[in-house]
C-alpha cells in the first residue's frame, strides 16, 4: 500500500439540450483502477436524486460518463460531480469533485414568463401556438392557443430536436407546446 493519493481531471461537454458528458482524464492510483465511478446529483433537495455512473473506458484512455436531463427529473441548476475509482484491491476510493450549472431553458420571443414559483410556471403567449399530446413535430396538433392565452406549464423538456414546454389540461391529459 502507498500513501499517494490518487489523481484525476474532470470535464464537463454541455448538449444544446442540456444533457452533458463528463470526462474523466489523467487517471492515476499507485494501488491501480479496476473501476471508475462518478456519482452526480442536483445540488437543489440534496442527494434525492443521485445516481451513481459507471465510467465507460475510451479508446484514448478517458472514461466518459453521460448525463441526461430526463434522469433527474429534467432539473436545471447546479450538479455536484464526484470522482471515485474502485482500486484494484476492491476499496472504493474518493479522488474529485466539481460541480457544473445547467442554465435554465430558453424561451423564444413570442412566450414570455410571467410568474415563476417552485414548480410552475406562467407563460404568455404572444403569437399563435400549437398544442399536441406528444412532444413531436409529427404529432397531430390538438388545438392552438391564441395571442394573450396564459399557460402554466410544469415541466420543460428536450424532445424530437427541439425545446418544448408541458402542463397537465383541465382533463389531467398531458400536453405539449413547441416552444423554440
Amino acid at each position: 500500500m502507498t500513501n499517494q493519493k490518487p489523481t484525476g481531471d474532470i470535464s464537463v461537454n454541455n448538449h444544446a439540450n442540456g444533457d452533458f458528458d463528463v470526462v474523466i482524464s489523467n487517471i492515476s492510483d499507485a494501488n491501480g483502477v479496476s473501476a471508475v465511478k462518478v456519482p452526480i446529483w442536483v445540488v437543489k433537495n440534496n442527494q434525492d436524486d443521485i445516481i451513481w455512473y459507471d465510467g465507460a473506458k475510451q479508446n484514448d484512455g478517458t472514461y466518459k460518463v453521460t448525463v441526461k436531463l430526463s434522469d433527474h427529473r429534467n432539473e436545471r441548476g447546479a450538479y455536484n460531480i464526484h470522482l471515485y475509482y474502485v482500486e484494484s484491491n476492491g476499496q472504493l476510493q474518493g479522488v474529485a469533485g466539481t460541480q457544473v450549472t445547467i442554465p435554465e431553458a430558453r424561451l423564444s420571443g413570442d412566450l414570455h414568463i410571467s410568474n415563476q414559483s417552485a414548480a410552475v410556471f406562467d407563460i404568455l403567449v404572444t403569437n399563435l401556438k400549437e398544442v399536441k399530446s406528444q412532444p413531436r413535430l409529427s404529432a397531430p396538433t390538438k388545438f392552438t392557443l391564441d395571442a394573450g392565452y396564459q399557460v402554466r406549464y410544469d415541466k420543460a423538456l428536450y424532445a424530437d430536436g427541439h425545446q418544448w414546454i408541458s402542463y397537465l389540461s383541465y382533463g389531467s391529459l398531458r400536453r405539449y407546446v413547441l416552444i423554440d
